[in-house]
């Protein structure tokens, strides 16, 4: 039975030359755009279906900070208002859902520029934008890692990925939050840890996706990338702070623990794919995802310091953000399928860890082919768990977080560096 596993795999692998892999990801996006494409013309799509999506509720938060002289932090975070919004600019219908802002106050003074525009065009230009921080980080990063793929293909390969197809269509602002750690990289290569951490502290405008950051800076003794991040999260809990006052940070927190938010959270547990919603599929939705998320995030914190302290876990610049990144999308109570867009990081990282120098055939392979399947699944991930309430993404993660812990290479490409006392 060994042996048979043992050939199926290597024949997959065999499978998965670096032209070939390009050659398949063009194909699955000229198959995406040709989907859409007849869709659209045959009418079985709604072209009123790609004028939704999240981007509905950063719009409202422009208009409400654009409406109000002192951006009334009651309005803000006020679920009526938001709907009463939503309705009256005709980004929904009467008695559909609002699409809830929940980003911090001054993510919503940064979206008011897209309020003179008509909604649509706002989206249009919103989305562009978006691309083009996904294109730049795409080429920062090929270039930092100096993998063996051109940028074009390596973007090629990550736009036609469910999570990317998700945050173009939904209009997310995922993208975004990838490029801060991109731009990161490339400020770390350069010696400049503070700026580089300051950057990373911008991420509490999403703070989700950042927060298993601090803990390995804090056990890997980044002393100046730490301070920097800490900064960066000072301004924008300062800059929220004056716009809205302590009333309206009082609102934020509020509307979080709302009945009709959590409502409609729960209902959505399907498309998240980290440890709390995995436990909430399974077992129900009644469990409280702060508490599994504050579980996960000792326990990863614990598996952590373990490494660093007890076995002079030494993690290199790419390494450190790779299992940031790994750690925030695990922990995190509330992480949907187009965040998963943070996972090129990890993924780019791994490949290049994973090269010709790589001394283990074996494990090259087995961690080369969990990078296609975790890749693979998330496409197949809004089928399989109708099926069964289980999102095997979870599991996939987990082990990408393992390997980055347990196995790297001095030396290596990809900057990770464990060493045994």
């Amino acid at each position: 039975m060994k042996q048979l596993i043992k050939k199926v795999l290597n024949k997959i692998y065999s499978l998965l030359t670096r032209q070939r892999v390009v050659v398949y990801s063009r194909a699955l996006l000229f198959a995406i755009i040709i989907f859409f494409s007849l869709g659209i013309l045959s009418s079985h799509i709604d072209t009123e279906e790609f004028k939704k999506g999240d981007f509905r509720a950063f719009y409202t938060a422009g208009i409400i900070v654009n409406e109000t002289n002192n951006l009334n932090s009651m309005e803000l975070y006020n679920l009526e208002r938001q709907t009463s919004v939503q309705r009256e600019y005709k980004m929904i219908e009467a008695g559909a859902i609002p699409t809830i802002y929940l980003n911090p106050p001054l993510y919503a003074w940064l979206m008011v520029p897209f309020t003179a525009m008509p909604y649509p065009s706002a989206l249009a230009v919103w989305r562009l934008i978006n691309v083009m921080v996904a294109l730049l980080a795409v080429v920062i990063l090929t270039k930092q890692l100096k993998l063996d793929l051109k940028w074009w293909d390596a973007f090629v390969i990550f736009i036609a990925s469910y999570s990317a197809v998700s945050v173009i269509f939904l209009g997310q602002n995922t993208f975004l939050f990838l490029g801060l750690y991109a731009f990161a990289l490339l400020l770390l290569n350069k010696g400049r840890d503070f700026a580089a951490g300051f950057i990373l502290g911008l991420g509490a405008l999403k703070p989700q996706l950042f927060i298993f950051l601090p803990v390995v800076l804090l056990f890997q003794k980044k002393g100046s990338l730490l301070l920097g991040f800490v900064s960066g999260v000072l301004v924008i809990i300062s800059a929220s702070f004056y716009l809205v006052g302590l009333e309206g940070i009082a609102a934020y927190g509020e509307l979080i623990t709302d009945r009709f938010y959590l409502q409609v959270i729960h209902a959505q547990v399907q498309k998240m794919h980290s440890f709390p919603a995995f436990i909430r599929l399974m077992m129900g939705t009644e469990i409280n995802a702060t508490y599994l998320a504050l579980t996960a995030f000792l326990v990863l914190s614990l598996v952590l310091g373990y490494y660093s302290l007890r076995k002079s876990l030494r993690l290199q610049k790419p390494g450190l953000l790779a299992l940031s990144i790994l750690g925030s999308l695990i922990i995190a109570p509330h992480l949907f399928h187009y965040d998963l867009v943070l996972l090129l990081l990890p993924f780019l990282a791994i490949y290049a860890w994973t090269g010709d120098n790589y001394p283990g055939y074996r494990q090259a392979r087995n961690y080369r082919l969990l990078l296609l399947a975790l890749y693979l699944y998330l496409w197949a991930s809004h089928f399989t768990v109708a099926l069964a309430p289980v999102q095997f993404s979870l599991l996939m993660m987990v082990c990408l977080f393992l390997v980055t812990l347990k196995q790297g290479i001095n030396d290596n490409p990809a900057g990770f560096v464990y060493q045994q006392k």
